[in-house]
């Protein structure tokens, strides 16, 4: 069985290229909106885990900001070398490392980011044991993870109705690899559970859908009603009532004093 750390390394030339489809154009400004209002100051220091090719965190090295990103894929950590370097970044470092078993010290970064839902294809728990011991006191994890309704919702379009029952029961589901769906109660109690003390969930995205259909994408090619669009997915996506109504939960929570 292909695991999601193969899968993403046989796509890794055109990882980035993936980014440009109008979907994760906005999911990936939500994410970056919520990582904003948490940066840190410039001698602080952030953890990208499971970073892929840096798409996400080479633009903050960009402004200034030390990253050191980790991804399971050689072949990723690869390119988001290579990426930094064409890009003249030099406060930005790739390690290929596991994130339930980091190469860090303790208590180590003001940020931890962990996007486009690699908890969802790992061992979450020892995940997040092990950011918890690499973050400061007060630090912040910024990370998504699947949405348990979605992953049945797309049994359905996959048509294995076979595979719903298990999906709605456990959260768990194989398509091109395994992968668990949370629902918001199940993560709340898992975040608890590894010492976090959860301060924001929203549903990502909201509004735009999966798939956004031919009118959406004209929308969103204007980069001005791209950020109106997204404006707006922040203003709802909190909502307690719709949690679970997007592809994917985003938390924030923090490390607390020990």
């Amino acid at each position: 069985m292909k695991t999601a750390g193969k899968y993403y390394s046989e796509m890794a030339e055109e990882y980035d290229s993936m980014y440009e489809q109008p979907f994760l154009r906005v999911y990936a400004a939500v994410e970056l909106a919520f990582v904003r209002q948490y940066l840190p100051g410039e001698t602080g220091l952030i953890h990208d885990a499971a970073g892929a090719t840096g798409i996400m965190s080479i633009p903050l090295a960009e402004e200034g900001y030390q990253i050191y990103l980790t991804d399971i894929s050689s072949e990723l950590v690869a390119k988001a070398e290579l990426n930094a370097r064409q890009r003249g970044v030099a406060n930005f470092r790739a390690i290929a490392a596991n994130m339930e078993s980091l190469p860090f010290g303790n208590s180590l970064f003001d940020l931890v980011m962990c996007l486009g839902n690699p908890l969802s294809y790992c061992d979450y728990e020892k995940a997040l044991r092990e950011f918890h011991r690499t973050m400061k006191d007060d630090a912040m994890l910024v990370a998504t993870v699947e949405n348990r309704l979605w992953l049945a919702r797309a049994c359905v379009w996959r048509g294995s109705l076979e595979k719903i029952g298990g999906a709605i029961d456990t959260g768990d589901v194989t398509t091109a690899f395994p992968m668990h769906g949370f629902t918001a109660q199940e993560l709340s109690q898992v975040l608890e559970e590894a010492g976090f003390r959860i301060e924001r969930m929203a549903a990502l995205p909201l509004l735009a859908g999966l798939k956004p259909d031919a009118a959406v994408d004209g929308v969103i090619a204007d980069p001005a009603r791209l950020d109106q669009l997204v404006d707006l997915e922040l203003q709802y996506c909190e909502k307690q009532e719709w949690l679970e109504a997007g592809k994917n939960i985003l938390f924030c929570c923090r490390k607390p004093h020990s």
